[in-house]
């Protein structure tokens, strides 16, 4: 024992360790040179034609007929071939299938439990190591050993290995490796090799391959023992393997050829067998590939290959569990495969044999009658569709002859072939039984699994139907609905343009909100029924972002004044205007959640503000939030706002209306332009809440291009008074970002201290934007206090501005002799923008002309007076159209010294009215979109308002002219509309439409902007208008009997490319099927536009004026 003992410690029979001698590096030890898929059979059944001996033949048949004996041998050979063939074949098949399937199982099987038997017998002995290295004794001895009681510590550790079964040996090594106490210490070395004791304390486990001693097959167990996370020593023990050595070489389930093999890897490419197989003792070491590595790898699964020896074996593989070890289970497959070979052979005997005898019954049959060949017949076709109790009746005992004995042959082969069949099914129902019974728990789990999907499938084919009936229901209803509508909305407001009284006209303005808001709801269901199907469509357009917003706080300003809430729009400074995008979706998601926010605000205000959240290259991502001081949301019913048709609560429903899909769809929209939606609130009455959403766009070039002259703006002073606080911020900040120098107050009473200050300093301001609607105080103060000291503002326009935009009265001279005296008038009034200050104007011009009339009476008294003398003070007075007044006069008497002094009076308050209308055109009035209020600036002579919320390009232009700047972008703007305008001319149009209402509705709209008509009922008959006249503009109803709007407009383009005509006709689609898709739809038949119903006169006035600027002139005929 001390011999060998020796041989057992070096570090490189560690597991961990690789082997130093090259020599056991067996190439052999491959497992997967050969690989093919296990329900593949390895062999081919293949069927030779079977000869003909012409001569035997010859023989036999002298006093036959040849043509009776050939067919009956054909007959016969293929009939049993037929018959019993290829049953046999079928079956053979289907039971080397079985087979394959059940030694697949069966591998797996044994696999699988010798995987946990290897893993739990492992972790058994490990855990006893672990149980002996936490013996109090012994760890006590091993953190004192000067001062332990070492025979203590040596007589508990031999009482632990004594208890323990098979557990042989066992020794404590201190923490430098020193043998410290040992139960036999002849077996133990006196040193551990440094490198096992660094291994041992790193991995804290190791475990030895098993090596043959003279008490058998043994293995080495170390571990590290541990006090507070410290090493104080290392437990070495010898393992008895006899159990580990039964386990691996048990065969059971394996037949007298399987083979279990344990590998546990060495290095990075080498695999290391626990123990050599059967066949080949000295085979320990492989290289690392095929089944062996994959299992080493922690894979499982079950492969054909070749082993060591060359075999074709079938192998199931998988991981030990433990460490990395893997096991292989392996079965020859010439030992799995024999009782199909068994089969086969009897087969293909059997087939032969009867074959042969059939050939030779053939030639008996020839000499009897037709009666038993129709028998045979018959009974082997009855034999052949599978009824093997079918036997034909024997001939009489005492004239017994070939065709009794053929008859007696083909019932014994009905009887074999009967009796394998039989065979071979007891056999396939054992072998299913076995499978059954190893399978049961795992079949039913399957099962359960399966019946599970199989109802989620059906119910989720039973909720994608009902969904899409939905849509295809909603698709319908909106066709149905939308017609009539069509007619509602554009006869009322055929109504509305005739004289009717003011409670008809009351009434009519009922039904016309209760259609366009009918036509809301209809939109919102199909918007969410788009949604649901996955079939909403985002454009990517160009378009202004500022203009897009500023346009849907506009549209619901009038809500915010009736409720008396203050509606805001705030875009940071850092947002592009023009981005690429889909204008009219984000145009939805802010009137529904501008909307909502007003509907759910009982006072306070409405905010809207757009920020910057990432820019990346031509990728912008921006952050929108609409915030109120409404009501509030609760926590928990947060989570439903975005859920269809739901509401907060149902009395909120039914004080406020409305569907539940407005933030449904508006949070499916936000996420189509790759956002997302959320909501923050705390739920208390008054703190309001806030909508957040963002979505992405692409940026335009021109994108960072500022829209507005803004040098102008340098260094203009503005001040600001508004009693919304919110408001003045954004004012402020917009202002500032011009370039402007820009201060705030919220009264009356603080701006008239502000300007006051200013002008004792000598720095005025240039611009006043004046709320109109202050809280508390009334903006016509702060008007009055200018019209008693205009000089608190300073215009900075230029005086030759002022000359050539207002009547100006200049005098020059003083009423001393000798000095000349001359007075002038001159110039015109300059344009004024009509849309802004068009009346304010007006009124303005009225108030000088009466001045200026006043004086122009003074001075024709002057002229007719003829008193005054050569020698007096020439005075040169010019007239309004600057020709002199002639004369020489003496000195002036008394009354021509009261005609000058009049004359002076009265220029001095032209010119005090000019010093005003200096300040006022300063001041811009803050306003709201009630004309009332328009009229009021009116009466305060203020000639310059926007209401609120303000759009900048407004804002921007008033400023310009408050500044005295030329407008030119505007002007071109103008220009340009007007050069638009002019270009309209009127089209002859073909209007295709089945509808009576819709006809009407159409030729009404046509012929009141001038325009000419004429109506196709059909398809068929817009196809043959279109044919024979000249139109320049089709619109077609997609939905019409006889022929639909897509077919008449393939018919008409054929007819259009058959003549080459260079300009095709534009043709507009109409219909009220608005689901998704119809767009494209419409486009790919060959239309160029797409309108949906009803018709809204504005956009359909829209499309005509820009089709009339493209539409070539058209010669009729």
């Amino acid at each position: 024992m001390t011999g060998c003992c020796t041989c057992l410690c070096p570090h490189r029979a560690w597991m961990n360790v690789p082997p130093n001698n090259p020599s056991h590096d067996t190439p052999g030890l491959d497992h997967s040179l050969v690989i093919a898929t296990t329900q593949s059979s390895p062999w081919r059944y293949r069927q030779e034609p079977a000869g003909e001996d012409e001569d035997f033949l010859c023989r036999t048949t002298k006093s036959l007929r040849a043509s009776i004996c050939l067919k009956l041998t054909i007959f016969v050979a293929i009939l049993v071939v037929v018959a019993a063939g290829i049953p046999a074949l079928v079956l053979w098949l289907k039971a080397h299938e079985q087979l394959v399937e059940e030694i697949e199982r069966r591998l797996i099987t044994v696999s699988t439990l010798r995987q946990e038997q290897l893993r739990d017998y492992l972790n058994s002995e490990t855990d006893k190591t672990e149980l002996i290295g936490t013996r109090v004794l012994v760890n006590n001895y091993l953190a004192n050993t000067t001062g332990g009681n070492r025979s203590l510590a040596q007589f508990d550790l031999i009482s632990a290995v004594e208890v323990i079964s098979d557990f042989a040996f066992a020794a404590c090594y201190d923490r430098e490796g020193q043998l410290a106490m040992a139960t036999d210490y002849s077996v133990f070395e006196n040193m551990i090799n440094p490198n096992d004791l660094e291994a041992i304390g790193t991995e804290k486990l190791q475990i030895a391959f098993p090596v043959q001693t003279p008490f058998g097959w043994m293995y080495n167990i170390s571990r590290a023992i541990y006090r507070k996370q410290t090493v104080i020593g290392v437990l070495m023990t010898w393992v008895n393997a006899t159990k580990l050595v039964d386990l691996v070489y048990d065969r059971t389930g394996l037949q007298t050829t399987g083979e279990l093999l344990i590998g546990v890897p060495v290095g990075e490419d080498k695999v290391r067998l626990l123990f050599p197989p059967f066949s080949n003792q000295s085979l320990v070491i492989g290289r690392k590939r095929g089944a062996m590595a994959r299992a080493v790898n922690g894979e499982s699964g079950i492969m054909t290959l070749r082993d060591y020896s060359g075999s074709k074996v079938i192998a199931a593989y998988r991981p030990v569990g433990f460490l990395q070890w893997g096991l292989l289970a392996k079965l020859d497959m010439d030992e799995a495969y024999a009782p199909v070979k068994n089969v086969r052979t009897v087969i293909i005997i059997t087939i032969i044999v009867l074959v042969f005898f059939g050939v030779l019954a053939s030639l008996g049959l020839a000499k009897i009658f037709s009666r038993p060949i129709v028998e045979l017949g018959r009974a082997a076709v009855a034999l052949g569709q599978g009824d093997m109790s079918t036997r034909v009746t024997k001939g009489t005992v005492l004239l017994r002859d070939e065709l009794a004995d053929l008859k007696d042959i083909f019932n014994s082969m009905a009887h074999q072939l009967a009796h394998h069949h039989q065979i071979l099914e007891q056999t396939v129902a054992v072998r299913t039984a076995d499978l059954a019974r190893a399978n049961e728990g795992l079949a039913k789990e399957i099962n359960e699994r399966r019946r599970i999907e199989m109802e989620l499938e059906k119910a989720k084919n039973i909720a994608m139907a009902a969904n899409k009936s939905k849509s295809e229901f909603l698709a319908n209803m909106s066709h149905e609905i939308r017609t009539p509508l069509n007619a509602i909305v554009n006869f009322t407001d055929f109504c509305l343009e005739t004289e009717v009284t003011p409670e008809q006209k009351e009434h009519l303005e009922q039904v016309q909100f209760a259609a366009q808001h009918l036509l809301r709801l209809i939109t919102d269901i199909l918007d969410f029924s788009k949604i649901e199907a996955g079939k909403l469509e985002i454009e990517e357009i160009e378009f202004s972002l500022f203009d897009q917003l500023e346009h849907a706080v506009s549209v619901l300003a009038a809500r915010a004044l009736e409720d008396n809430i203050e509606l805001c729009c705030s875009i940071d400074n850092d947002v592009p205007d023009l981005i690429m995008g889909d204008p009219g979706r984000l145009l939805q998601i802010f009137v529904n959640l501008i909307g909502n926010g007003i509907k759910f605000t009982k006072e306070g205000e409405v905010v809207v503000s757009v920020s910057v959240k990432s820019r990346l290259e031509d990728i912008v991502e921006l952050l929108f939030a609409v915030k109120d001081t409404g009501l509030g949301i609760p926590k928990d019913k947060q989570p439903i706002l975005f859920q269809a048709f739901s509401q907060v609560d149902s009395s909120t429903q039914r004080l406020y209306g409305g569907t539940g899909l407005g933030l449904v769809i508006s949070a499916k929209l936000a996420t189509a332009m790759k956002g997302a939606m959320w909501v923050e609130s705390d739920g208390i009455e008054d703190h309001g809440s806030t909508f957040w959403f963002t979505a992405k766009f692409r940026l335009v070039p021109s994108s960072n291009t500022e829209r507005f002259p803004l040098p102008v703006f340098k260094d203009v002073r503005g001040l600001v008074v508004d009693d919304n606080e919110t408001n003045r911020r954004i004012l402020v900040n917009l202002l500032k970002s011009w370039g402007m120098k820009v201060q705030a107050e919220g009264s009356v009473e603080a701006a008239l201290s502000v300007l006051q200050h200013a002008a004792n300093l000598g720095q005025k301001f240039n611009v006043l934007l004046l709320d109109l609607r202050l809280k508390g105080t009334d903006a016509s103060e702060l008007i009055s206090a200018l019209h008693q000291e205009p000089a608190l503002l300073e215009n900075r326009a230029s005086e030759t501005s002022w000359r050539n935009k207002e009547n100006v009265l200049q005098i020059d001279g003083s009423k001393d002799i000798g000095r000349e005296e001359s007075i002038s008038f001159g110039g015109s009034l300059g344009d004024q923008e009509a849309e802004i200050a068009g009346e304010n104007k007006l009124e303005s011009q009225k108030s000088e002309s009466l001045l200026l009339g006043r004086v122009e009476s003074t001075l024709e008294t002057v002229e007719n007076k003829s008193s005054f003398r050569s020698d007096v003070n020439n005075h040169s007075i010019l007239s309004a159209s600057e020709k002199a007044v002639p004369g020489s006069f003496g000195k002036p008497n008394q009354q021509n010294d009261g005609d000058i002094q009049s004359v002076n009076h009265a220029l001095g308050r032209v010119k005090v009215s000019r010093d005003l209308e200096q300040a006022l055109s300063c001041v811009i009035m803050l306003t709201s979109v009630d004309h009332t209020d328009m009229g009021r600036c009116k009466e305060l002579g203020v000639m310059n308002h926007v209401s609120k919320p303000t759009k900048r390009a407004l804002l921007a232009r008033l400023l310009q002219k408050a500044l005295g700047a030329q407008d030119d972008y505007l002007r071109k703007e103008d220009e340009t509309s007007k050069v638009s305008e002019s270009s309209t001319r009127s089209l002859h149009v073909l209007v295709a439409e089945d509808n009576i209402v819709n006809q009407q509705v159409a030729l009404k709209l046509l012929q009141k902007w001038g325009h000419t008509a004429v109506l196709a009922r059909n398809g068929a008959e817009a196809v043959e208008k279109a044919t024979k006249e000249q139109f320049d503009l089709i619109f077609m109803d997609v939905q019409m009997p006889l022929c639909d709007g897509f077919e008449a407009t393939a018919q008409i383009r054929e007819f259009e490319r058959s003549k080459q005509k260079p300009n095709p006709i534009p043709i507009v689609a109409m219909t009220a099927h608005a689901m998704c898709g119809d767009g494209e739809r419409c486009i790919a038949a060959g239309m160029d536009y797409y309108i949906s119903k009803p018709l809204e006169s504005k956009k359909l006035r829209e499309l005509l004026q820009n089709l009339a600027s493209q539409i070539p002139s058209r010669s009729l005929g």
